[in-house]
């Protein structure tokens, strides 16, 4: 929302404020890159299932049921998307398309992953100048 992305960049100002001068020493605007940074997509956040046995009656979610980060060494795993992060505005649709492949499904058998996402400008242009 342009609310979350306006606290975000506050956020960001903040936090690049406390390093200005050895930021502006490289070139940068500090108020241009919080901005940037606050519309930026990076990668897509992956909250792994894990599931122990075949009748799934061990079972590890990596989230709360409410979506609650866990205390675990189970990370959440972001694979970035590009090379650097993509400006997005408010209102971009964000599709993806994730694969695991279990291969022959032996546990020393590595799996093989993809993923393919597409983004689409928001429909409203009002929305994509917040």
């Amino acid at each position: 929302s342009p609310e979350r992305i306006a606290a975000n960049e506050r956020a960001f100002g903040e936090i690049l404020g406390q390093d200005r001068e050895a930021i502006e020493a490289n070139g940068l605007d500090v108020e241009k890159l919080a901005r940037d940074v606050a519309r930026s997509m990076t990668g897509i956040a992956l909250w792994p299932t894990i599931v122990f046995e075949q009748d799934r009656s061990v079972v590890y979610e990596t989230r709360g049921p409410l979506g609650e980060m866990r205390l675990s060494h189970w990370p959440t795993v972001l694979p970035p998307l590009r090379e650097r992060p993509l400006l997005v505005s408010p209102g971009t649709t964000v599709t993806a398309d994730w694969c695991a492949d279990l291969r022959d499904g032996k546990p020393s058998t590595p799996l093989e992953y993809s993923l393919v996402c597409d983004t689409a400008p928001p429909v409203d242009a009002a929305s994509a100048e917040a």
